[in-house]
C-alpha cells in the first residue's frame, strides 16, 4: 500500500529553515533503520545537489544554504536508491509572488496497521508547516499516489497496450488538477478533497464551524485539531484512490465543502493578470 500527503502553506521558508530541518528529523525518525538522505534543487535549474546524509554538520550547512538561497526545493528520500521506502518533498520557493508553498510525504507502507502512524505523521507536518489545508490519498501503486498529489501524468513504462478511453479521461482530469496547482494557484487559498482531508480554521469557519462539519460531513470521522482545524478521514477502511468506491465518496465530500473547494468554476471567476 502506498500513502501520500500533501499540504500547502505561505510560509517564506528562507526566513524559516528549522521548518524544514525539523521536518526531516520528524521523517528521519519514523523509520529508524531506513537509510536517509537528502539533496536539494539548485535555484534558477533544475539540477540536484548531491544526497547527503543527516548529520549535525549537513544540517548546519542545510540551514546556511537555505537562508542563503541555494536551493528553491529540498527532497529527503527513505531508502537507497535501489530500495526506495518513501520521501518527503518540501518548497522552499514558489513559481509565482502569491504562490502557496507544498510540502509532501508519501511512504510505502508494508502492513495495513501502519496507517494510522502514517495519518499521524502528515497531521504533525500540516501542523508544522501551519498549512491551510491538505490531503491524504492512498493507492496500491506509488505513480498513483504521486500523480494525484501532484496532477502530473506519472504512466507506466514501456507501455505494453495503446491507451484507452479511460486512461485519455483519467490523464484529462489530471491535467485539470494540474492547471489548478500551477496554472490558478488555487491550492491553499481553497482546499482539495482526499481519503484524508485537514482543513485550517478559516476553512472549519466557512464551512459553518466544527459542529456542523461533525454533524454533516458525509465522512467517517472527524478530529479536531490543537490549532483549530480539522481532520476529515472519508472512511474507517482504506479507499484506494484509483477504486470506483474512492471516487463516489470523494465527490459526496466535494459537494459538501464546495464553498472551500478548489475548482475550475472557481478559477475562471478569477480576475485576469
Amino acid at each position: 500500500m502506498n500513502f501520500g500527503m500533501i499540504g500547502y502553506h505561505n510560509i517564506d521558508i528562507r526566513d524559516n529553515p528549522l521548518l524544514v530541518t525539523t521536518a526531516l528529523r520528524i521523517v528521519e525518525k519514523d523509520d529508524p533503520k531506513a537509510k536517509f538522505t537528502f539533496q536539494g534543487m539548485l535555484a534558477g535549474t533544475d539540477k540536484f545537489s548531491r544526497r547527503t546524509r543527516m548529520t549535525d554538520t549537513s544540517i548546519q550547512q542545510l540551514t546556511v544554504d537555505i537562508r542563503g538561497g541555494v536551493f528553491s526545493g529540498l527532497i529527503g528520500w527513505m531508502g537507497s536508491a535501489k530500495d526506495y521506502q518513501g520521501l518527503v518533498d518540501i518548497d522552499i520557493e514558489g513559481f509565482g509572488p502569491n504562490r502557496y508553498l507544498e510540502a509532501r510525504y508519501e511512504k510505502i507502507l508494508s502492513r495495513i496497521e501502519d496507517l494510522s502512524e502514517a495519518e499521524n505523521l502528515a497531521i504533525r507536518l500540516w501542523s508544522l508547516f501551519s498549512v491551510s489545508c491538505g490531503m491524504i490519498v492512498i493507492s496500491e501503486e506509488d505513480r498513483k499516489v504521486a500523480s494525484e498529489l501532484t496532477g502530473i501524468v506519472f504512466n507506466k513504462w514501456p507501455r505494453t497496450s495503446e491507451p484507452t478511453e479511460e486512461d485519455n479521461q483519467e490523464e484529462k482530469r489530471l491535467f485539470a488538477i494540474q492547471r489548478l496547482r500551477l496554472g490558478y494557484n488555487l491550492f491553499g487559498p481553497y482546499a482539495r478533497a482526499g481519503w484524508g482531508t485537514f482543513l485550517g480554521p478559516k476553512f472549519v469557519n466557512d464551512l459553518g464551524g466544527l459542529e456542523r462539519i461533525r454533524n454533516e460531513a458525509p465522512v467517517a470521522e472527524v478530529r479536531s485539531l490543537p490549532e483549530g482545524g480539522v481532520y476529515l478521514r472519508l472512511s474507517t477502511d482504506p479507499l484506494m484512490v484509483e477504486s470506483t468506491a474512492y471516487r463516489t465518496a470523494v465527490e459526496k465530500l466535494s459537494e459538501f465543502l464546495d464553498p472551500v473547494l478548489a475548482t475550475v468554476a472557481k478559477a475562471e471567476k478569477l480576475p485576469s493578470t
